[in-house]
């Protein structure tokens, strides 16, 4: 169990590791509103920089993803709907079950927040360092080290670089972990519950939408476990195991309606490379440099030099350099020896797998289950924590260890750090070279703070013991703040929105669709609730593949963007267009959006240009299909899936939405069945005016929401009460058990010689003694009292209980002296010799009464 603290030093350890992502950022930023995706990635804003450009993020899913579609859902969820489907990308997509809305995570609704992107971020930040303060403190840091712990999660590298929905999961990981921990403490001390924190933590990994990072960290965390099982008693794995699989399992129950609603979107989804075997792909060695120097290749996607730029389209973290030394250094401490080894095995099976080391990285990709996962960008969010707990552990030992033996085990990390970063370098020559020459500054920034870091780790080590740790300490939470605080910078200091085309566009497109020819960027229909036929997603509903295949086959469905990358001897994007407009008119697209620069459809008449300015242009085409439509009837929107119709006979209804499974109609509260037209949802309707409905409902929610509210309330049961209870009817038992037999006992070595041969009561087993009857009626020499029989007994009934009552005595039982035997009585008659003297109080006194008579059964006590 961990030592106790004052409440003053837990409050301002968790208080600082809370707190301390916000104080960066804000620090940094100054104007919060710098913070800002869609200005920078929507093709509405404008911007400038001072210096050589560089992007705050890796991934403009920032924006395409996870800022459009979680805006779109936290709206939903916000008027009381549950956001099941998206009506504004493509033709239609489900939307909690496309997992990156995070359409049922709690957090999502921060995005309605005036600069609901950056709030949104830094709650999970102060969530992650929070859950990291009270796991350190769970394996026994005192609040410093746990402090500085908190920190160093809550300014992660994955923190640093992505922002997309992979972020979303990561703070989750830690309660997982914590969940274990009091768990496994639980089942050690005897104890009920202790695997809530568990349940709660994998539920929320799941729900916040991304399965990837999730399933990481789900993997992670059963490692850990398998390891912290062995630190159990072999009489209590049992009950840890029983402990922490009910932890998974309500966690899997309670998130059981977002993966049921998933797995439905996954039979019928499109991933592209994800079908294959994402798991053996790879990064360039030089990622090995790049993650304990993060910026030596510059800042995130400033580099156009092919390897630096490639590799910032695939990184998912990175260490520091402290951070691995401070980790290596933790291997020479010996409190949680198998959970250091075991982290630090994950730290280099991961990395070894993300740079393609053989047998490993092909034994890695191998692995059931994750095959689908590209590990090199999801598996950073796990061997980043491993580390930081690695790092605080070897903090608290340089705090208790002798100088000699802390010089010993930093220099060792120093040296392994460095032998990282220099075989990194080797095998990236080429990258170096060309930092070297396209961004300098950054090159040799990353020198002087790994220079910087080895002084002073070198320093620390040789401090006084009470100042060694909080040294150490203090260098590397300093070195991830700088790490940290870079890509921050890169957020443009002065960003001018145009609002003119979003406010036309919101106000005139209606019932039909837009194209972005290259801007507004796909997935703003989304965020402003117009449809748009193009769309940037994983997965994407296989029909709408299909569909896109048809409008131009050189673009991958997953990232519709009406500009596809150039091929050989492949049409242009604008060629194309013209070429299969008659199907854009067809899927209802009314309006289409074009860089100013193109000029797309001057000198043509089969668009009006309705509205320009200095970034982009819109043209509405001449003819096109409406997205509701029967034949021979009048239609009247009046929500998104629901109208009013009119109609002279009975039609077919066709309404430009993908088929789906999962989707129902009525017509005036009457089911009918949805067809598939053309990929297309189509409904019978009657003569007449009728009201249509259509609804969306993932095969086997209903199931799913049952199983979660099971989960949920087993949550709330107070399992550490019933357990108290439970243990205590146990020991009650026991010492009623207990009594029993030593009355039994009293009873049997009671027995006088001269009944020696009389039966017992056949019902009880007793041998009862009448006092009246015999001559001698003197005491018996036995210090055990003898059996006093009834008088007389109005009925034959046997007694309840096998336990005869005997009258009370002045004499005393000494528990040594009464020995169960089936010998003579007079066997266990000891002489007054070994009896103490009559005055010293006896070590046990015995006393029965005379069976009473209650309604002919005789009761004793």
């Amino acid at each position: 169990m961990p030592r106790r603290y004052a409440r003053w030093k837990e409050a301002l350890g968790c208080s600082i590791a809370g707190l301390w992502p916000i104080a960066i950022t804000l620090g940094v930023l100054r104007n919060p509103s710098r913070y800002n995706p869609f200005a920078l990635y929507s093709g509405f804003g404008s911007f400038s920089y001072r210096s050589v450009p560089a992007f705050p993020t890796t991934d403009p899913n920032v924006y395409a993803t996870a800022y459009t579609l979680g805006t779109h859902s936290a709206s939903q969820l916000a008027h009381g709907h549950l956001p099941w489907w998206n009506p504004f990308e493509g033709l239609g997509a489900p939307l909690i079950g496309e997992l990156q809305s995070g359409g049922l995570f709690p957090f999502t609704l921060l995005y309605l927040f005036h600069d609901g992107s950056l709030v949104f971020h830094l709650s999970l930040e102060v969530v992650a360092g929070v859950a990291t303060y009270w796991l350190l403190r769970e394996f026994r840091c005192s609040p410093l080290v746990a402090a500085i712990g908190g920190m160093l999660f809550a300014t992660n590298g994955t923190y640093a670089w992505i922002a997309n929905a992979a972020f979303n999961p990561l703070c989750f990981l830690p309660i997982m972990i914590l969940g274990l921990e009091r768990a496994r403490r639980a089942a050690a001390e005897g104890r009920g519950g202790g695997w809530r924190w568990l349940a709660v933590g994998t539920a929320f990994a799941l729900i916040a939408g991304f399965i990837e990072t999730a399933a990481l960290g789900l993997i992670f965390v059963v490692v850990i476990a398998v390891q912290r099982g062995f630190t159990v008693e072999r009489a209590k794995v049992l009950a840890y195991v029983r402990k922490a699989s009910s932890g998974f399992a309500a966690g899997i129950a309670i998130a059981s309606p977002v993966l049921v609603a998933f797995g439905d979107y996954l039979r019928l989804g499109f991933v592209a490379e994800h079908a294959g075997n994402a798991a053996a792909e790879k990064m360039n060695g030089a990622y090995m440099a790049m993650s304990v120097s993060p910026y030596l290749f510059g800042t995130v996607l400033q580099s156009k030099f092919p390897i630096n730029f490639s590799l910032w389209g695939a990184v998912g973290g990175y260490a520091g350099f402290a951070l691995m030394a401070l980790a290596v250094a933790s291997l020479f401490g010996k409190r949680d020896r198998g959970l250091r080894i075991v982290i630090a095995t994950w730290v280099a099976f991961s990395l070894a797998d993300s740079v393609g080391v053989p047998v490993i990285h092909q034994a890695v990709a191998s692995m059931p289950f994750i095959t689908h996962i590209v590990l090199y960008r999801y598996l950073p969010a796990t061997w980043e924590l491993g580390l930081i707990i690695l790092a605080a552990f070897a903090i608290r030992d340089l705090a208790t260890s002798s100088r000699a033996e802390s010089v010993v085990a930093v220099s060792t990390g120093l040296l392994v750090t460095a032998g990282v970063l220099l075989v990194g370098m080797y095998i990236g020559s080429n990258a170096v070279a060309a930092s070297r020459a396209l961004t300098p500054t950054s090159f040799h920034r990353s020198e002087l703070i790994v220079v910087t870091v080895i002084v002073g780790l070198l320093l620390a080590s040789l401090a006084p013991s009470m100042v060694r740790g909080v040294l150490a300490g203090a260098i590397v939470v300093a070195e991830a703040a700088v790490l940290f605080a870079i890509p921050l910078s890169s957020w443009p200091a002065h960003v001018h929105v145009d609002t003119r085309a979003e406010r036309f566009l919101t106000a005139n497109v209606g019932g039909a669709r837009i194209f972005g020819f290259g801007v507004p960027s796909a997935n703003f229909g989304t965020l402003v609730g117009i449809s748009q036929l193009d769309a940037v997603d994983l997965p994407v509903p296989r029909a709408f593949a299909s569909v896109v295949a048809n409008l131009d086959p050189w673009e991958n469905p997953t990232s519709f963007t009406g500009v596809h990358v150039p091929f050989p001897n492949a049409p242009s994007s604008t060629a194309l267009l013209f070429q299969k407009l008659p199907l854009y008119q067809e899927y209802g697209v009314r309006f289409i959006v074009a860089p100013t620069s193109i000029d797309l459809f001057r000198g043509r008449h089969v668009a009006k240009l309705v509205y320009h300015d200095a970034q982009l242009e819109v043209w509405r085409l001449n003819t096109t299909h409406p997205l509701v439509s029967a034949p021979g009837c009048s239609i009247i929107q009046k929500t998104q899936d629901s109208y009013v119709t009119r109609c002279s006979q009975s039609s077919l209804l066709q309404r430009s939405q993908l088929y789906f499974p999962g989707w129902s109609a009525t017509v005036d509260g009457a089911h009918v069945r949805v067809q598939d037209r053309g990929l297309l949802q189509a409904i019978v309707i009657p003569k007449g005016r009728s009201t249509v409905a259509f609804t969306f409902l993932p095969p086997g929610i209903p199931e799913a929401g049952v199983a979660a509210l099971i989960a949920v309330l087993t949550l709330l049961l107070p399992w550490e009460l019933l357990a108290v209870r439970l243990r205590r009817r146990r020991e009650k038992a026991l010492r009623l058990a207990g009594l029993e037999a030593i009355a039994a006992t009293l009873a049997s070595a009671a027995a006088p010689e001269a009944d020696a041969d009389r039966p017992p009561d056949p019902s009880t087993g007793v041998i009862a003694v009448t006092n009246g009857s015999d001559e001698n009626d003197e005491q018996p020499t036995s210090s055990v009292p003898v059996l006093a029989a009834e008088p007389s007994l109005a009925t034959d009934e046997a007694p309840t209980t096998a336990v005869a009552a005997v009258e009370a005595s002045d004499s005393s039982v000494e528990p040594s002296s009464v020995e169960p035997s089936s010998a003579e009585p007079s066997s266990v008659e000891p002489s007054s010799a070994e009896y103490p003297p009559k005055e010293d109080p006896p070590t046990l006194a015995v006393q029965l009464r005379p069976p009473e008579e209650d309604g002919g059964n005789t009761t004793s006590s």
